[in-house]
């Protein structure tokens, strides 16, 4: 972008079914696409969630990127993201933001990788994971985060980093004041009702850019 151009990058889906224009018209005002737009090809963007509207229309997820696979057993991320159910729309914003800067298959973000999470003993797999395979674990903590079993069996794991005095490695961001055990009072943190999702992915890659020479 420099000046009042623009470059948009796209990609076709060839796995993506195709959407009728009927369906488009149906669902006209959640995609935010103007009468007048049905009767002429052109390029417009819209302030509004694509995934979520189509959802609503009963088709799948738009996919953010075809990345390469890789076993999440095996692979090393750049960043992992610990968070509870509760926030994931806030979350997702801020790992596809991260997979715009970092690049595909640096971040550990569940729906990113949601057939391999599905299998026996996930729980120490994660564990493995957010232990040892991860340059920096981002944990986003609320009262939900505290009350949720996945969230805890994650943050035992986080737990043995802390107490190895890596304390480079894990970064806080929290929702509310809720108590969390194994967070204390004057633990820092970022506190995510005053930061966009954008700035948050911003301070995350300067702190990973901070572990890597």
């Amino acid at each position: 972008m420099g000046g009042r151009n623009v470059r948009i990058d796209y990609q076709y889906l060839d796995s993506y079914p195709p959407i009728p224009n009927d369906i488009l018209h149906q669902y006209r005002h959640e995609l935010g696409i103007e009468d007048n737009e049905f009767y002429r090809t052109h390029w417009a963007l819209k302030d509004e969630d694509l995934s979520l509207g189509l959802r609503h229309a009963g088709y799948p997820e738009v996919p953010f990127s075809n990345q390469p696979l890789v076993n999440v057993r095996e692979h090393v991320f750049d960043v992992a993201l610990s968070f509870p159910g509760e926030v994931r729309a806030y979350i997702e914003t801020v790992a596809r933001q991260l997979v715009r800067i970092l690049g595909n298959n640096t971040v550990f973000y569940d729906n990113f990788y949601k057939s391999q999470l599905a299998m026996p003993n996930l729980d120490t797999a994660l564990q493995d994971l957010y232990g040892n395979r991860a340059s920096l674990v981002v944990v986003f903590l609320s009262e939900a985060y505290a009350n949720k079993k996945w969230c805890g069996i994650e943050f035992r794991a986080i737990r043995k980093i802390i107490n190895a005095k890596q304390d480079e490695m894990v970064m806080f961001i929290r929702f509310d004041d809720a108590p969390v055990d194994g967070v204390f009072a004057h633990d820092g943190y970022i506190d995510a009702t005053t930061h966009s999702e954008i700035e948050v992915a911003s301070m995350i890659h300067e702190r990973l850019r901070l572990l890597q020479p």
